[in-house]
């Protein structure tokens, strides 16, 4: 055929329609329950498990498929499950196991403290996509390790107490899950204790703490100046061994002696995580030098409570007790209200406990002109 020239057949219209039938993808994203609490190592540990379950009616196989964590009402992935795969219609690993969340700290969960929920998104290859319906919430996780080594009559029974006291503060809220956790401090490892604290809103330590000497590690001597007769109870002094020894160093009576210090809660490898939002010393001189509790604000934690004195176990169960109740009821577990909580109990504990808030806030100096003013009267 000449160029230019075209077949008939080629050029004839044609008024046949052709129509194509697209299936669309019928996928459904859901967790298994409705919240969780973080990951820990406590018997509530099956709490924390968070499932992804993701069925497709179509389509029904796809070899590539990936999760995405997301914070309810953003895009902003916390965290990627890969390694998946569509097989007969659910989203499974390579094991055939549906695939698993497990919340920590390095999710970013409780930013802003009071957002507690969580979706996934689910993308299949080119199969699709689904978001849940429904979110997860991740539970504020409150835990008191509650030491049980001192089996002197009265201990065994206020310690429970104690532990009783603090799950009671956060018992009825539907945000909140508390656990007293009860071990062997005298027994224990740093790294024990520091497991216990792992992925917490909040924690509490009771149980014994003291001041030792970082010169020979003897523990510092006590002058009462409380309202009691007992020379245990009072002000941490010095080191009997040597008055001439400067170093005095805030522990807790976790493991062997010189027990628990600041090294221990700056060291990953045994403090995977420390609170996120308050640590709580219930117990004798955590507070009586800065260095244990600069520790757990240099990790990461917002704020942290001591004593600076040697006191009655009764006196700091009494304080705690009211502390959690009015921060955990009145305040709903508000970090910023922690301060307001502790400046409205310091005048009624200032002697007998002597308490501390940590950041510690430097204390605002006089204008120069005032400095020398002040200089002056102190030489006449």
């Amino acid at each position: 055929m000449p160029p230019g020239n075209s077949s008939k057949a080629d050029s004839a219209a044609t008024k046949k329609q052709h129509r194509y039938k697209v299936k669309r993808p019928q996928i459904k994203a859901e967790w298994d329950k409705e919240a969780v609490i973080p990951q820990n190592d406590s018997s509530k540990s099956a709490d924390a498990k968070a499932v992804c379950k993701v069925t497709s009616e179509y389509p029904v196989n796809r070899p590539v498929a990936e999760i995405n964590i997301l914070p309810e009402g953003s895009f902003r992935t916390l965290y990627t499950i890969t390694a998946l795969k569509l097989a007969n219609k659910k989203v499974v690993t390579a094991k055939g196991e549906e695939p698993v969340h497990y919340f920590t700290l390095a999710d970013h969960i409780w930013e802003p403290w009071d957002k507690l929920t969580h979706d996934f998104e689910v993308e299949i290859g080119t199969g699709g996509y689904a978001l849940t319906e429904k979110p997860i919430k991740v539970k504020r996780w409150h835990v008191n390790t509650v030491d049980m080594s001192d089996t002197r009559p009265s201990f065994p029974p206020m310690r429970t107490s104690e532990g009783n006291n603090f799950e009671a503060a956060f018992a009825g809220s539907a945000d909140d899950t508390a656990l007293a956790w009860q071990f062997q401090a005298d027994t224990a490892s740093a790294a024990d204790y520091g497991g216990m604290l792992k992925n917490t809103y909040c924690a509490a330590y009771t149980g014994h703490g003291a001041v030792v000497c970082g010169i020979c590690n003897t523990m510092y001597d006590c002058i009462t100046d409380v309202p009691t007769s007992n020379p245990k109870y009072g002000r941490w002094t010095t080191c009997p061994s040597d008055k001439d020894h400067a170093n005095p160093i805030s522990t807790h009576c976790i493991g062997p002696f010189p027990w628990l210090q600041a090294g221990d809660v700056k060291d990953e490898g045994l403090f995977p995580s420390t609170p996120k939002f308050l640590m709580f010393s219930v117990c004798c001189g955590g507070a009586f030098e800065p260095s244990l509790f600069d520790a757990y604000i240099s990790r990461g934690t917002a704020y942290a409570i001591g004593f600076r004195k040697s006191t009655l176990c009764t006196w700091a169960r009494d304080y705690a007790q009211s502390f959690f109740t009015t921060w955990a009821k009145t305040h709903k577990c508000d970090p910023a209200k922690i301060p307001d909580v502790y400046k409205s109990m310091y005048a009624t504990w200032s002697v007998r406990l002597e308490p501390v808030l940590f950041p510690q806030v430097p204390e605002k100096k006089g204008s120069t002109l005032s400095r020398i003013v002040d200089a002056i009267k102190s030489i006449f």
